[in-house]
């Protein structure tokens, strides 16, 4: 059954045809390429079964990342900004905040302000290597953020992320702050190259 848009589904569509509004939506999910790219054994519901399932586990190049999206602008980053080089391991700096900002500029031509959604992920790397029983991701998403900027100009996003959001299946059972070097990527999707999308702004930060 197709839907009914409504009495103000054609407004509404002039409107994102025109330009008068944005379609701004991201992908909730990584799309592979092929099926081939899939787990071979559906039995196996191991997270990390090659070539590993959603973004997180994904070790292959994905047709779309997770938060890839299309709009009528384009966007580019810069001047990232870190409160925190290094947090303590361990369940100490759980409670600890860590303020991500970074500049973003809407190179679009449209007036009125197109939205976009700032991401911050992290990329593990522990000082240990992790046992059979750790399950530790290739990426995690640690938050995000909507903004609005107008053609031509620039806007301050600004990420506010727990630290506990990093923590992971330690080997002494409990979920905590592992050793080891953390890349923290910001920009407007997952990290991994794509064709015509500017890749995130990195910054390393260290738990010891």
């Amino acid at each position: 059954m197709d839907a009914d848009p409504g009495v103000l589904g054609g407004e509404a569509l002039a409107e994102v045809l025109f330009g008068a509004r944005a379609p701004s939506g991201r992908l909730p999910v990584m799309i592979p390429t092929n099926e081939s790219q899939l787990p071979k054994d559906y039995l196996d519901q191991s997270m990390m079964a090659p070539p590993g399932r959603t973004h997180r586990y994904f070790t292959s190049t994905p047709l779309y990342p997770f938060g890839f999206g299309l709009g009528y602008s384009t966007h580019s980053y810069g001047q990232l900004r870190v409160s925190h080089e290094s947090l303590a391991a361990g369940t100490d700096d759980l409670e600890t905040e860590l303020t991500i900002s970074v500049d973003v500029t809407n190179h679009g031509e449209y007036t009125g302000a197109h939205d976009d959604v700032v991401m911050v992920f992290a990329k593990p790397s522990l000082r240990d290597e992790p046992t059979a029983e750790m399950s530790v991701p290739r990426q995690m998403l640690l938050g995000f953020t909507r903004i609005a900027t107008a053609p031509g100009a620039t806007t301050t996003a600004t990420v506010r992320v727990p630290a506990k959001r990093l923590r992971l299946y330690g080997k002494g059972g409990e979920y905590e702050l592992l050793r080891g070097g953390y890349e923290l990527h910001v920009g407007g999707r997952a990290p991994g190259e794509v064709a015509g999308v500017e890749p995130p702004l990195t910054r390393s930060l260290r738990v010891a």
